[in-house]
């Protein structure tokens, strides 16, 4: 494709383009490459290295000095020109989906994962961006981030597009929108499940008005919404949408409205009953994973599937069949002990999750869990509280402690756990705390993993290492003969 039709510009010299880039790594001769300012390196430091790989077209957003032979275009923000000309260079695949854009505080992931497996056991093809990864079809890719770049998205996008897929679901960070991945995504249906206070500080969010606000732009691009009606921001956040709006909750208001909930545990699952009305009948459903918050996340995903025309039948087989990868996972149920993986990593899931297990606990609630070095510093107390609340004992640990000491964030947490009256332990090393809870389980507990959920990586002492946390528990389940 040309330069000129991928800018949207009249250029003087117009060079064909074969792709384009933002890492000087993949950097060679037909691509242009997009110097993007990040949070912990510059993009225009490596211009003279795309140019050494024979690139010769450049986005940039300051003043560089290249040879006669080098094309160099300017704009204020490069990274939200990005999003333009990648759409322009896909030839804009969003305008040939139905997309789904999720958005919320918690919830997101969960959200994303049921309306996937609705529309998967549908007659509609479907592809899902998010946490989790890229699928669609038998394809299976890694994401970087919950929302990844705008490239990616574009990229991706048009993929599906060749593969005949018709809806995609995408989860919509406040980071993906407020750094413009979505800005030229157009939106058939945005979701918005809760806020809460998260991601604030740091390289994330200056402050609360900026995380209300980032969360928003999703509705400025959707054409209608779903919106959970009983949280206080409901209303603001998506009053830019300017099509239909769907509601659901407790409210007696709703579109559809959450009757009641049964948590069940048992040998071999852990999940819920509720039943949901719409004002005409009522429906009872079981899903795969327990508490109200997801329940109310399945109340959602249901209104959301019925006005895409898809049965209560296809509805129930998916959400009673559901797995989502580190969240509520329940890793062992047996000899009257259950240990659940879940990714909760910040107070109101922390909150949620707990209080939920702790309903269905007939001995002692375990947590084990720890907090983000770097950023996000809120989480260490909210989180702290919330354990020492409703566990029995806390084990507090590593988790992404990035370039602080995991050692010092955790007596930070402990803080907290000891404010509300809650006991604890720390051990710093991950593995060895997770040995230490598993070697005290007596039956009738209940532990609980939280914070790493899926993840692959740990950001620990300064680096980056490969980290499993079901493996991590498989082998010291195996040590200690649960399996």
């Amino acid at each position: 494709m040309k330069l000129s039709k991928i800018l949207s510009a009249n250029l003087t010299i117009d060079p064909e383009i074969s792709d384009i880039v933002y890492d000087s790594r993949k950097a060679k001769k037909d691509t242009l490459f997009v110097a993007l300012k990040g949070f912990a390196t510059d993009g225009h430091k490596y211009i003279k290295n795309a140019y050494e790989q024979g690139c010769r077209a450049f986005l940039v957003s300051d003043d560089v000095k290249l040879n006669d032979d080098a094309v160099v275009i300017k704009t204020p923000d490069t990274r939200k020109k990005l999003s333009e000309i990648s759409a322009n260079f896909f030839s804009h695949p969003s305008e040939k989906l139905k997309i789904i854009g999720v958005t919320g505080t918690k919830g997101k992931t969960t959200f994303c994962s049921m309306m996937y497996e609705i529309l998967k056991n549908s007659p509609h093809k479907v592809g899902l961006i998010g946490s989790l990864g890229v699928f669609y079809g038998k394809i299976y890719k890694e994401t970087d981030n919950t929302t990844p770049e705008s490239y990616e998205i574009q990229k991706n996008l048009s993929e599906m597009v060749d593969a005949g897929v018709e809806y995609v679901v995408i989860e919509s960070s406040s980071l993906g929108l407020k750094r413009h991945r979505l800005d030229d995504v157009k939106f058939e249906y945005g979701v918005f499940t809760n806020l809460g206070r998260e991601h604030i500080g740091g390289t994330d969010h200056e402050d609360f008005e900026d995380y209300i606000n980032s969360k928003a732009l999703l509705f400025k691009k959707s054409k209608n919404a779903v919106v959970y009606r009983d949280d206080k921001f409901a209303e603001r956040i998506t009053s830019g949408c300017k099509g239909n709006k769907l509601y659901y909750g407790e409210s007696e208001d709703c579109d559809l409205i959450l009757k009641s909930h049964k948590d069940i545990l048992r040998k071999g699952f852990i999940g819920c009953e509720f039943e949901v009305s719409d004002k005409k009948q009522e429906e009872k459903f079981t899903l795969s994973m327990p508490g109200k918050y997801n329940a109310l996340n399945a109340t959602g995903a249901i209104l959301l599937s019925r006005k895409l025309g898809i049965s209560d039948e296809i509805i129930k087989r998916a959400l009673k069949n559901l797995k989502v990868d580190g969240r509520t996972e329940l890793m062992y149920s047996d000899n009257g002990i259950n240990i659940v993986v879940d990714f909760a990593h910040e107070g109101m899931s922390m909150e949620n999750v707990l209080k939920t297990l702790k309903t269905m606990t007939d001995g002692r609630l375990i947590s084990l869990f720890g907090s983000v070095g770097g950023h996000a510093f809120d989480r260490r107390s909210q989180m702290g509280e919330a354990s020492g609340k409703y566990a029995d004992l806390s084990i507090i640990t590593d988790d992404d402690s990035g370039n602080e000491s995991a050692e010092e964030i955790a007596k930070e947490i402990a803080k907290s756990v000891e404010k509300v009256g809650g006991k604890y332990i720390i051990e710093a090393d991950r593995e060895k705390a997770i040995d230490l809870a598993v070697s005290i389980l007596k039956s009738g507990d209940v532990l609980v993993l939280c914070g790493k959920g899926n993840e692959t990586i740990m950001k620990t002492a300064g680096k980056i290492i490969p980290y499993n946390e079901k493996k991590v528990l498989e082998k010291v389940l195996y040590k200690y003969n649960f399996l």
